[in-house]
């Protein structure tokens, strides 16, 4: 009797224990889960649909065509377009952002009825939010330091401090404010970095400069352009790096608390896999610092015309096997629960015309050879609909579904529409938005030595590059 009783006893401990951990599984937030699932992502710069009806319009096709996500800008920059909607507030501010905030002016609340739409088509919405230039009408928040090496000074920019306790509490408080709303995740801009001669900050009697710029760089003969990198340099990019991620990872915290099941992606620049000691000097972006990352996505902007002319890479075929290297090189990402996801790019920068289609056939193939069954389209426009986006679905019938469409497109996605207007802000008019040419006796980034073994000249390679994406 006493046997059974313990036997009995046994067996309650053990279904009360698998109880518990199926109460735990399911209690648990369903971001890791979900990262897992492929994500195909049309990225969205400019909505020009104005109507409930036309939006509902656009993202039945965005399904059809085989996209099961939106990633859609919800800020604001001076310059940028503003997204066609009949609900703007009047006069609409300048810079602000698309969702009910008392932190920066608001443009319109336009996401709500974005998610009400994407949703009832079976979309997921990503919204793109910016960080470190949120600083709408915040003239008072303090900002990051740049150095001059030609006039041995500090100068502000525009970027906010990330190290500032009152940066913090703000960026916090403004995510809370979007994570109220009823999206599925957040994609980080690509401005959550810090350039090689960013960082700084003025000593207390205000002429010593912290770090020391003699410790970190090798200055030319003339005392104006820095030419290469001292060893202390490394270790300072190491800290920017933590101090960026860091701040970052306090961002997604204070979303969760909100939203628990909120999804997060870190946009990464494609340098820092083809030659990670670029990415660290250009960005701060430190491998080994964002496998610390709580997000559940990276998005690689692997955007292949950019890169083949950076590179400057004059052969097709040279480029895939420079992509192939790339979607490759991703592992180095994978250490953690991240699911790394590569971006392609739809619009040429320069010309504002849209890539071609079998262009993009061929990379979203490369995509498929290298194991990769996610993929991001940026930036969106109406051309998409004759890219085989249909390859990583199994829905291929969609293809023909979307043919038999094509005479339903509203003004707005006819062929003869400016697809260059949906590149947000200034990307192709703005010459500060291009790549700036390499300083004097500088190398180039090329496809000889990426990924290539460190060798003392590295120490000379520097670059000073634009943001990416806007």
């Amino acid at each position: 009797m006493r046997f059974k009783t313990s036997r009995i006893t046994i067996l309650s401990v053990a279904l009360l224990f698998s109880c518990s951990l199926l109460l735990l599984t399911v209690g648990r937030p369903a971001a890791s889960n979900a990262a897992q699932k492929p994500l195909i992502g049309a990225q969205i710069s400019l909505l020009k649909p104005q109507t409930r009806e036309e939006r509902r319009y656009l993202f039945a096709q965005l399904r059809t065509s085989g996209f099961n996500t939106i990633i859609v800008r919800v800020f604001q920059n001076h310059g940028d377009r503003y997204h066609h909607f009949n609900n703007l507030n009047s006069p609409a501010p300048q810079e602000g952002v698309y969702f009910n905030t008392s932190q920066v002016p608001v443009i319109g609340n336009l996401l709500p009825d974005i998610c009400r739409d994407a949703h009832a088509e079976g979309l997921k919405v990503f919204a793109w939010m910016t960080t470190l230039h949120a600083n709408y009408r915040r003239p008072q928040l303090p900002k990051t330091y740049s150095y001059n090496p030609g006039r041995h000074c500090l100068q502000p920019t525009g970027t906010l401090d990330p190290t500032a306790r009152e940066n913090r509490e703000f960026l916090l408080a403004l995510y809370r404010d979007l994570a109220v709303n009823p999206i599925d995740g957040i994609m980080f801009q690509d401005d959550l970095t810090l350039r090689h001669t960013e960082g700084f900050h003025p000593g207390r009697n205000g002429k010593e400069l912290h770090p020391d710029p003699a410790t970190l760089y090798h200055i030319t003969a003339d005392g104006t352009h820095i030419s290469g990198y001292q060893p202390p340099f490394w270790k300072w990019c190491n800290n920017k790096g933590r101090t960026l991620q860091t701040l970052n990872n306090a961002i997604m915290a204070a979303c969760r608390h909100v939203s628990p099941d909120l999804l997060f992606a870190q946009n990464i620049h494609y340098e820092t896999l083809l030659n990670p000691r670029w990415g660290k000097a250009w960005f701060a972006e430190v491998p080994e610092v964002l496998r610390s990352s709580t997000a559940d996505y990276f998005f690689v902007m692997a955007y292949q015309q950019q890169i083949s002319r950076e590179l400057g890479i004059k052969n097709n075929c040279k480029l895939e096997e420079t992509m192939a290297r790339l979607f490759d090189a991703g592992k180095f990402l994978e250490g953690g629960k991240q699911q790394v996801v590569f971006k392609l790019q739809a619009i040429d920068w320069e010309s504002g015309h849209p890539v071609s289609g079998k262009s993009m056939s061929n990379f979203l193939q490369l995509l498929l050879k290298s194991r990769r069954d996610s993929v991001v389209i940026m930036p969106y426009n109406e051309n998409l609909f004759a890219h085989s986006i249909g390859i990583f679905t199994s829905h291929r019938h969609n293809q023909s579904v979307q043919k038999s469409s094509g005479n339903l497109l509203p003004r707005w996605a006819e062929p003869g529409y400016n697809v260059g207007n949906n590149i947000a802000g200034r990307v192709i008019t703005d010459k500060r938005q291009t790549e700036y040419p390499a300083a004097p006796g500088f190398h180039q980034l090329t496809t000889d030595n990426i990924l290539s073994s460190p060798v003392s000249t590295l120490d000379q390679d520097i670059r000073f590059k634009q943001s990416n994406e806007l």
